[in-house]
This record gives C-alpha cells, structure tokens and sequence, in this order.
C-alpha cells in the first residue's frame, strides 16, 4: 500500500511537470509576440515624427535629408528622437536621394528605417532570427521600414 501512494505522488509531479512546461512552450511565443508589437508601436510612432520633420525639412530646402543633425538644427525634430526605442542608442537608418525621371523630373525620396536587431534587442534571439529569416524569404526588409530610396514607392 505504501508504494502504491508513493507511485500514485511520482505520476502526480510528473503530470504537473509536463503541465508546466506546456504552458511555458505555449507562453513563450505569445509573450515575445506582445512585446514585438509594443516595441513596434513605439517604433513606428517615432518613425511618422521623423517623417514629419522629414517633410518640414523638404518645403523649406525642395530635398530630404539624410542627416538627423540638419533635422534638429532647424528644430523640426528634437534630438532624442533620431534613436531607435530600446537599441541601447543606435539610430534609425535615414537615407535620402533625389531620382530624376528620363524627362528630368526631379523628385526627393527618403527612407527611415530601423532593424529587427536593433529595437528587439533583448527578447528570444529564436524568435528574432526566425523574423529576419521569414523577412528576407519575402524579399522584404528585416524591421520597420517607411518610404524608399530605389524609386518604387
């Protein structure tokens, strides 16, 4: 009888253990997800500021600029704004060009963008790789990413 009970509390640790490491193999995507999407939240917002002062800059000047410091210069864009939300201080990737059509139409074109690297800096480095790898099998940038350099807005 008393290896019965003793067998009887093994099986019961057992089910609770695997009960437990269900929940967390189930928990574990959906929390990085939850926290992808605040940090992109975040991203994004400072991503449409940064294209505000972008906008500013090209009524005043008639290009964009790739330079964040030209931005805060003019004050169209306060300085903290250039970093990429928690990167540990790397800045956003700002890139501008002007592409002329065969008729000579001039037109500015601008990108900011920032990696997955950088604002996911911290979460499941699984998950982070699996999102550049998807990213790039789509032939789309690995991050958050508006506008375009390459003329094909």
């Amino acid at each position: 009888m008393q290896m019965k009970i003793s067998n009887n509390y093994i099986l019961s640790f057992c089910i609770v253990a695997l009960a437990v490491a269900a929940f967390v193999s189930v928990n574990r995507p959906l929390r990085f997800d939850r926290k992808r999407k605040a940090r992109e939240t975040a991203v994004i917002e400072r991503i449409r500021l940064i294209g505000q002062a972008e906008k500013g800059y090209l009524q005043k000047h008639g290009v964009y600029t790739a330079d964040f410091r030209q931005l805060t210069a003019e004050k169209l864009l306060a300085d903290s704004l250039q970093f990429i939300p928690y990167s540990n201080g790397q800045r956003f990737v700002l890139q501008a060009t002007v592409d002329v059509s065969p008729t000579g139409h001039r037109r500015p074109l601008v990108e900011c963008s920032a990696p997955y690297e950088a604002y996911l800096n911290g979460l499941d480095e699984n998950h982070i790789k699996r999102l550049i790898d998807d990213a790039m099998a789509a032939g789309k940038f690995p991050g958050v990413s508006i506008g375009d350099t390459n003329g094909t807005q």
